[in-house]
C-alpha cells in the first residue's frame, strides 16, 4: 500500500474526484455501484457526432482492443473499450498506470471511478464529508491485457476525427 492523498469531494449525493488524462482536465464520480471505471468520449472530443463514433469503434475494432458490454443502473446497455493511460493526475497523486473503458454509445456523458479503481483504495468517509483516500495497492492494481494505449487513442483522435470535421 502506498500513500496518497486523493479527495472526493461532496457534491450532494455524489462525490466527485478531479482526474487530468494528457490534456483533458474533467472530474470523475465515485462510484462503488459501477463495477468498472468507464468515461465517455464526449470528455475527450467535442461535438461527438455518430461519423465520429463510428470511426473511433472502427479504428478500435481494427486493433482488437477488448470491448465489453456493460449495463447501467438505469438499464441502458453500452460497450466500453479498454484504455491504458500513463501519468494520469488523480486530484494531487499521479498514476504511471490507468486503466478505463472508453465509451462511444451512451444516452449521456459518463465518467465513473468504478470499483476495479476504488478496491485498490483505502480510504474513510466521514458522515456529511468528503471521501478521503489515504492509500493505494499500485503492487495489484492493472493486469489488463488487450488495453490500447491512451497516447495512441488521443493522437488518432486529434489528427483523424477532430482534423476530418474541421476540413468540410
Amino acid at each position: 500500500m502506498t500513500e496518497v492523498s486523493i479527495i472526493a469531494s461532496k457534491s450532494r449525493a455524489t462525490f466527485n474526484v478531479p482526474f487530468q488524462i494528457g490534456e483533458n482536465v474533467f472530474s470523475m464520480k465515485f462510484d462503488t455501484g459501477a463495477a468498472s471505471t468507464v468515461i465517455s468520449s464526449e470528455i475527450f472530443i467535442d461535438e461527438m457526432t455518430e461519423e465520429k463514433k463510428s470511426t473511433i469503434k472502427n479504428f478500435l475494432q481494427e486493433r482488437n482492443v477488448i470491448g465489453i458490454e456493460f449495463t447501467s443502473a438505469s438499464g441502458d446497455c453500452f460497450v466500453g473499450y479498454l484504455i491504458h493511460a500513463n501519468g494520469v493526475v488523480v486530484d494531487e497523486a499521479v498514476f504511471a498506470d490507468f486503466y478505463y473503458y472508453l465509451v462511444l454509445d451512451n444516452k449521456r456523458v459518463i465518467a465513473l471511478l468504478g470499483d476495479d479503481f476504488i478496491d485498490h483504495c483505502e480510504f474513510q468517509h466521514n458522515v456529511h464529508g468528503d471521501i478521503v483516500i489515504t492509500g493505494f495497492d499500485f503492487a495489484e492494481y492493472g493486469n489488463f491485457d488487450g488495453a490500447m494505449e491512451n497516447d495512441e487513442l488521443l493522437y488518432f483522435l486529434d489528427e483523424t476525427v477532430t482534423n476530418r470535421n474541421e476540413s468540410r
